[in-house]
């Protein structure tokens, strides 16, 4: 079900696109909350941005037992977003009035985090391989257990070092990093 044969270029564009508008989602939700940080919460608003249909997916699979797939992701993200659209339009005079008083520490916070993505998806492409041979590294260990997460239907996830056993590992970061690949199919 993971597009193998497409460009990772489109996949990185879709990564990015995807995260941005997740973090603009978040950043109008939490408004109210993070208003009073001197970027409005824009910094943080992309982690928020993953991290919330995350939990969402989590309760539905692992509490709920619904199916992980890519159907489900899909309908978190578009219930994340119809909720971000219903408070935008709520909020429209609070967040326009943020714009014109904090519009240069916002986008010096989304410049930041965009371009440190873009940096390290520069670093990955010039070195794919980027781990020490050496003096080893989590490198291996990271792409099981990303691996469990982006295969699995239920969470727990599979552990793959032990047979037949259940991930009992904090996968929760892998969680969120699988979203936006199951989403894109990305492999």
């Amino acid at each position: 079900d993971f597009d193998t044969g497409g460009s990772p270029w489109w996949h990185m564009i879709g990564w990015l696109l995807l995260v941005e508008l997740s973090g603009l989602a978040a950043f109008v939700v939490f408004v109210p909350l993070l208003r009073r940080f001197p970027d409005a919460g824009a910094g943080v608003a992309k982690m928020l941005g993953l991290a919330l249909p995350a939990v969402a997916v989590f309760v539905a699979v692992a509490w709920l037992g619904v199916a992980f797939t890519r159907g489900l992701v899909a309908g978190v993200f578009a219930a994340w977003f119809s909720v971000a659209i219903v408070l935008g339009r709520r909020r429209a005079a609070q967040l326009s009035a943020l714009w014109r008083e904090r519009r240069r520490t916002i986008v010096l916070a989304v410049a930041l985090s965009t371009g440190t993505f873009l940096a390290f998806v520069a670093l990955r492409a010039m070195n794919p391989d980027l781990w020490h041979p050496y003096r080893a590294g989590e490198k291996p260990f990271e792409l099981t257990m990303l691996t469990s997460v982006m295969r699995t239907r239920t969470l727990p996830p599979y552990d793959s070092w032990m047979s037949g056993g259940m991930l009992n590992y904090y996968y929760g970061g892998y969680l969120m990093l699988s979203l936006p690949g199951r989403l894109l199919r990305t492999s």
